[in-house]
Order: structure tokens, then sequence, then C-alpha cells
């Protein structure tokens, strides 16, 4: 099996580069052995969904952090009296659509 690579990245390092050596074990100079262009795009499909379902959760916590932020706050106006601030009041117009 040969060596997959990236026609991007050529695999000598420019006049101004480092070439970085890394010293894989036995084990895993086994599992690069097994690997064929099959195996490698399924493994490739897998890290990008597991990436996307990672930005996804992010951004829900977000949301959901969000809408408990603006659900407190929401409460603690009602509380407070939503006829004491007037910012508070003209928003509210403003979503009823009452524009005055």
């Amino acid at each position: 099996m040969g060596h997959v690579q990236d026609p991007d990245r050529p695999d000598e390092a420019g006049p101004d580069e480092e070439r970085r050596i890394v010293r894989f074990g036995t084990e895993w100079r086994a599992f690069i052995r097994r690997q064929n262009p099959d195996r490698l795009s399924a493994l490739d499909e897998l890290i990008e969904e597991r990436i996307e379902r990672r930005a996804l959760a992010r951004f829900y916590r977000r949301v959901r952090h969000a809408a408990v932020a603006v659900t407190v706050a929401a409460f603690a106006v009602a509380q407070f009296g939503i006829d004491r601030l007037p910012i508070v009041r003209q928003l509210w117009r403003l979503l009823r659509g009452d524009l005055r």
C-alpha cells in the first residue's frame, strides 16, 4: 500500500521550513500500513461529522444560555414592574405594535 498524500502539500520541506520528524510506535505503524484510500475517506467523513456535531452543540448551548438569560430578564422586569421603566415600556409597546 502506498503513501496517501495531499497534492497541495509537498513531501519535502522548503528551503526556509524545518522538517518535523514524528516517530510512531510499532502499533501505530501497523495501523497506518493497514489503511487504504477507502478507509481514509471514511475516517475523514467521521471526523468531519464529529466536528460539525461539536460546532452545532456549541451553537445550541449558546442559544439555550441566551434564552435562559432573556427569560430571567423578562421575569425580573415583570416582577419589578413594566410601567416603572420608560425604556421597557417603549419596547413593550413596540413588541405589541402600539407605536405612538
